[in-house]
C-alpha cells in the first residue's frame, strides 16, 4: 500500500489531501497570475497596500488563506476564480493516468494533457526548489483575465 493510498483510506486523510491539492492549486493560480500580470510581489503589495513579507506568506500559501484574502489579491492583479465541482479523486486519477502513458506513445492529445498540467504545477515550482509536486489539470480550477 502506497502513502497515498494508507492516507486516502481514512477520512481525515481523505480531508487532508483535499486540502493539499486545494493549497497548490491556490498558489499555482496566485503564481500564474502574477507571472501573466507582469506585476511583482512589491507591486501587489502597493497595490494592496499591504507590506511585503505579508504578501510573499501568501504566495507561500504557509497558512491557511481566507478566500476573500485570494479574490484581493487576484483583483489586484486583474483575474479573478472560476471553480468547478468535480468528485473526489478526480485530481490524482488524471496524474496516475499521465504517468502511465509511455512518453513513446504520446499522442497530441497525450501532449496536450502534460502541457496543461505543466501550465497548472510550473508556477508552483519556480522558485521552490522542490519537485514534490504531482501534475493536475487544469479543468478543476481555472483563473480569467477580468476586463479593465
Amino acid at each position: 500500500m502506497t502513502l497515498y493510498e494508507a492516507l486516502a483510506s481514512t477520512r481525515d486523510g481523505r480531508r487532508g489531501l483535499a486540502a493539499a491539492r486545494l493549497r497548490y492549486r491556490v498558489k499555482g493560480l496566485l503564481h500564474r497570475a502574477l507571472a501573466s500580470s507582469g506585476m511583482s510581489q512589491s507591486d501587489v503589495a502597493k497595490a494592496l497596500g499591504l507590506g511585503k513579507s505579508a504578501v510573499s506568506q501568501v504566495f507561500s500559501c504557509s497558512g491557511n488563506l481566507r478566500v476573500n484574502t485570494v479574490a484581493e489579491y487576484l483583483d489586484a492583479m486583474g483575474f479573478e476564480v472560476n471553480l468547478e465541482l468535480v468528485p473526489a479523486g478526480t485530481a490524482r486519477k488524471k496524474a496516475v493516468q499521465l504517468r502511465s502513458i509511455p512518453v513513446t506513445k504520446a499522442t497530441p492529445s497525450v501532449v496536450d494533457m502534460y502541457a496543461d498540467a505543466w501550465r497548472t504545477i510550473g508556477p508552483m515550482m519556480v522558485g521552490t526548489g522542490s519537485f514534490g509536486y504531482e501534475p493536475v489539470s487544469q479543468d478543476a480550477v481555472e483563473f480569467s483575465r477580468v476586463a479593465s
